[in-house]
């Protein structure tokens, strides 16, 4: 029952989801252009109030030096630059990065000396905007500088931050408006492409949730300047999103993505060889075609192995844990039975002489770890062996008597023997030192 449900309200949510997105129409090539513009607009607007508060470009120039090292760091830190044309280059970026910082020092030079409304003050702000401009940051690093808004600038600065704490909060709403119109009007390209992978084990509402994050991102990296049609940039946006979450659920193990993706096509590539009637490359020929060391390549070719279930799909009899047996684990009945034995001795015990019933259980190991020996029983009583071994004798002749007999006789190996069994009076049940 709570399977269907699951499913019933799988369904509806995609149902309501194909409504919602059916609602909003498309937009033509033109309405594309336009709604980018204002995105761009609504961006540079962002940027341009966050370049004139004094702590954003410090911090930005800060991350982007940390993270210099590493490529992946810096794309998270600064996407790009704007108008470039082709995919800009380290060298350009730190280039302009040198252009915004000497812009941002004269701009507090200016701000102390002669205070926000001046004349050459206004000239450096719109300067250092204009060069904030350039850079194309992701929306999540643009988050992280709204986050230093929070912070007042130092008292020093002739500074109107409830002024352009407004800007930034009417600067990001707008931004986020039109971001929001213009995935409004692709959502039911999402669906188309979820159809797909219909086949597929993920559920159709979580392929789309994963495509409507990569429609997110195509927003942001969208440039309308190069011609194309933002259906045609998104979709692959989109298509990627979903594939990494088909591989991601499909995998037992945690892949990174780029690994999974790495065997995928290394595997392809193997494929392609062998339909020209080419002979198959080797492992580490893969390997330097995808960069990557010949372990790692093993180890994600590993990853993308199916798994096995243990219980076996042809014969769940014969399944492997159907005959695995766990050696350490004793069976229910004797368990019982041991308890039922311990609970008897206890009753039996506590029914002697409290120094009896102590001299028992040490010189038997009757709860406690390990029998004990005359001598370590009289050292612990304060007792001379010979002492200690009349206490013993005198405890067993107890239990022989009448009283016990009946109580004793069910926990002997043969019924009919009553009489218990007793230990040399010298040697332990498990130590043979005396």
């Amino acid at each position: 029952m709570t399977t269907n449900n699951t499913r019933d309200s799988c369904i509806t949510l995609h149902r309501r989801f194909i409504v919602e997105a059916n609602a909003t129409p498309l937009l033509t090539a033109a309405q594309e252009r336009r709604l980018a513009r204002r995105i761009e607009t609504a961006r540079r607007r962002l940027l341009a109030a966050l370049a004139v508060w004094p702590t954003c470009v410090p911090r930005l120039l800060n991350d982007y030096a940390l993270a210099r090292d590493t490529a992946r760091q810096r794309d998270r830190i600064i996407v790009g630059i704007q108008d470039a044309g082709t995919v800009s280059s380290a060298v350009r970026i730190a280039a302009q990065l040198t252009q915004l910082d000497e812009a941002h020092r004269l701009y507090l030079d200016s701000l102390a000396a002669n205070g926000w409304e001046h004349a050459l003050t206004r000239l450096r702000r719109r300067a250092l905007a204009t060069q904030l401009c350039n850079f194309r940051l992701p929306d999540s690093y643009l988050r992280r500088l709204l986050a230093l808004a929070d912070t007042d600038p130092p008292a020093a600065l002739d500074f109107p931050y409830p002024t352009v704490r407004a800007r930034l909060a009417h600067a990001w709403d707008a931004l986020n408006g039109e971001k929001q119109r213009m995935v409004n009007a692709n959502l039911r390209m999402v669906a188309s492409v979820a159809r797909r992978y219909r086949y597929c084990d993920v559920a159709q509402v979580d392929l789309i949730q994963e495509g409507n994050i990569g429609l997110l991102r195509a927003v942001e990296k969208f440039d309308y300047r190069r011609g194309f049609k933002f259906s045609t940039y998104a979709i692959w946006w989109i298509q990627r999103a979903m594939v990494l979450a088909i591989s991601l659920q499909r995998s037992t193990l945690s892949v990174p993505a780029y690994a999974l993706q790495a065997a995928r096509r290394a595997q392809r590539r193997a494929a392609q060889r062998l339909l020209l009637g080419e002979p198959a490359p080797s492992i580490d020929e893969l390997a330097t075609f995808e960069a990557m060391t010949v372990t790692d390549l093993r180890a994600a070719y590993a990853a993308c192995l199916p798994a096995v279930p243990l219980h076996g799909e042809e014969n769940e009899e014969t399944a492997p844990i159907n005959t695995l047996h766990d050696s350490r684990q004793l069976d229910p009945t004797e368990l019982l039975m041991q308890s039922q034995l311990r609970q008897q001795m206890h009753s039996v015990l506590a029914g002697l002489p409290a120094r009896q019933a102590l001299v028992l259980r040490l010189r038997y190991g009757i709860g406690v770890d390990e029998p004990h020996t005359l001598d370590a029983i009289g050292q612990q009583l304060g007792l001379s062996r010979e002492r200690i071994r009349q206490i013993e004798q005198q405890a067993l002749n107890q239990l022989r008597t009448d009283v016990h007999r009946t109580r004793l006789a069910p926990l002997l190996d043969e019924p009919g023997d009553w009489r218990p069994r007793r230990m040399p009076s010298d040697t332990p049940l498990r130590d043979g030192t005396s």
